[in-house]
This record gives C-alpha cells, sequence and structure tokens, in this order.
C-alpha cells in the first residue's frame, strides 16, 4: 500500500484518535487533570485568562471524580506546554499525523515481508473505526447504533 492510499489511512486514523480523545468518556479524567494544568499555565500569565469568542473569565475544568495515582502523576509530570497542547483539538491535530507515522508507518516500512503489516494493524483498526461512525452518521436512523450512556 502505497501513495494515496497511505495518506487516506493516515488521515482516518488520525481522525479516529482524536475523536476518541475528545469524545472517548475512558480519557474523561486524563482530558479533566491536564486541562486544569493547561489552565494554571495560563494563571502564571503565559496564556488568556479569558474565553476569546465571549472575553468571558475561562470557565474552571475539575475532573469527574477524585483523580487516582496515576492522573496526580500526570498532573505534577506533565510540562505546561504540553498540558495545553493536548487540551487543544486544533494543535493535536497538527502532531497526532506524525506520531502515528513514527509509531506505526515508519517501523512498517523497516520490518519488510511479511511482518509488515504489524506494525499497519493499529492504522488499519484505526481507519476501520472511523468509516464505522462516519457511516453511523451518514446511514438513517433506523440504521444507527445507539450508544448506551451510564450517567
Amino acid at each position: 500500500m502505497t501513495g494515496v492510499w497511505d495518506l487516506i489511512l493516515l488521515v482516518l486514523a488520525s481522525s479516529a484518535v482524536l475523536d476518541v480523545w475528545v469524545n472517548g468518556s475512558l480519557f474523561a479524567s486524563a482530558r479533566a487533570i491536564l486541562q486544569l494544568k493547561a489552565d494554571e499555565w495560563g494563571a502564571k500569565g503565559s496564556l488568556p485568562l479569558t474565553d476569546a469568542a465571549t472575553d468571558e473569565p475561562a470557565a474552571e475544568t475539575e475532573p469527574a471524580e477524585e483523580p487516582n495515582w496515576l492522573l496526580r502523576g500526570l498532573f505534577w509530570l506533565t510540562p505546561c506546554w504540553l498540558a495545553e497542547l493536548v487540551s487543544c483539538t486544533f494543535c493535536s491535530s497538527y502532531h497526532v499525523p506524525w506520531l502515528l507515522l513514527a509509531g506505526c508507518y515508519v517501523p512498517s516500512r523497516l520490518l519488510g515481508e511479511p511482518w509488515n503489516w504489524l506494525a499497519l494493524l493499529p492504522l488499519y483498526s484505526l481507519a476501520a473505526t472511523r468509516v464505522g461512525n462516519l457511516l453511523n452518521g451518514l446511514l438513517p436512523k433506523p440504521l444507527h447504533y445507539e450508544r448506551e450512556h451510564n450517567d
């Protein structure tokens, strides 16, 4: 697989990663912790403390529940600039593709036949998931699958 198909695969996989990060309930606590860290950077004067659209003070984001030791470590060990980068979907959209390239695509080229497909398997899986989600949004309502909300 080369050329245009590789680009399409990468676009779909990157989109799936961003979709899971921004909308996935699994990462809600990590997103909240990183947003708090990014807001801490803003409090030091490096970032604006107001919403650009409303010119109101930025809303504080709090984690859904008491963070475990891993999330507390994430808060203390993550540099503020990285927390801001990960909290911004627009910013992350520039970095996810090259990370997928470095983590999956380049190793697939280095492995050679018949094992190169193993390194591409995460990209295939992410791209297939994204295509399924896009189709779910385009198909008529009776054909949609609905996600159960356990809120």
